[in-house]
């Protein structure tokens, strides 16, 4: 909330003007790698976790898809759907963003299955990982690759083809497309440079595909997110199943080696 209220302050009643389109832009994306790099709270519990996990499965009280599906729900609701309404609450007003009813469900939808998506991604790295640190270090290099080909720092169009596929798995990309759509598409834009003519009118398709974010794009996106979130988790539960052997084994060493 103190949050949503700090950075609705910075990009306070953005404009029409090229300067509230690139407002408009950071803005966007600032949300999005807030929640990014706050899902990195999930790792250090999680490995804590996991060794109790681990006796507690081999006992029979839970399978790993039982425990994990129950952390993803917690984690979800109490860490990534809540505080993304939260942050949204006074960030969307403050920031004068689109008001129609349609366009703020779907800014709230898409923040909160971005922040549920990259929640998903946390578990599952630090479901293969055998430390909090060596996780911490995997998510945060994969965060950043994903950041940098999201499409607000580089055209998407201009990376060479041989790279360019990157973006596809890109959580930043869909999420950034889906929201830049939902707040550009019905927005008139008003260019002014100084010493040269303006132009009123500007169809903010027309900044979209300028910047590389195709218009017709905007539900697949949407469709896009919601489907890795699911396929992170169904991940990140392979990445538990397979992790109890190796737990199993190493007690057995650890007997062993007492005995």
């Amino acid at each position: 909330l103190l949050m949503g209220i700090f950075v609705g302050a910075i990009f306070f009643q953005v404009g029409a003007d090229i300067s509230g389109a690139q407002n408009r832009a950071g803005g966007l994306f600032f949300a999005l790698a807030f929640f990014a790099f706050t899902s990195l709270s999930t790792v250090d519990l999680f490995v804590a976790e996991r060794k109790m996990v681990a006796r507690e499965v081999r006992g029979g009280y839970y399978s790993p898809a039982s425990y994990l599906l129950a952390k993803a729900v917690l984690d979800g609701l109490l860490l990534r759907a809540v505080p993304a309404l939260l942050y949204a609450a006074p960030f969307y007003p403050m920031m004068g963003l689109a008001s129609g009813g349609a366009q703020v469900g779907l800014f709230l939808a898409t923040l909160t299955a971005f922040a549920l998506a990259v929640g998903a991604l946390s578990l599952l790295v630090s479901a293969a990982s055998a430390s909090a640190g060596r996780a911490s270090l995997v998510m945060n290099v994969v965060l950043l690759l994903s950041l940098l080909v999201g499409g607000f720092f580089v055209n998407v169009a201009s990376i060479p083809g041989w790279i360019r596929w990157l973006h596809y798995l890109s959580l930043f990309y869909y999420a950034y497309s889906a929201l830049m759509i939902n707040e550009l598409s019905d927005l008139l834009l008003n260019f002014v440079l100084q010493g040269y003519a303006a132009v009123s009118g500007v169809r903010g398709t027309t900044f979209l595909a300028i910047i590389g974010v195709q218009p017709d794009t905007l539900w697949r996106s949407v469709v896009v997110l919601d489907c890795l979130w699911a396929a992170l988790l169904a991940l990140a539960v392979l990445a538990l199943y397979l992790g109890i052997p190796r737990a199993r084994a190493r007690a057995a060493l650890r007997a062993e080696d007492v005995a």
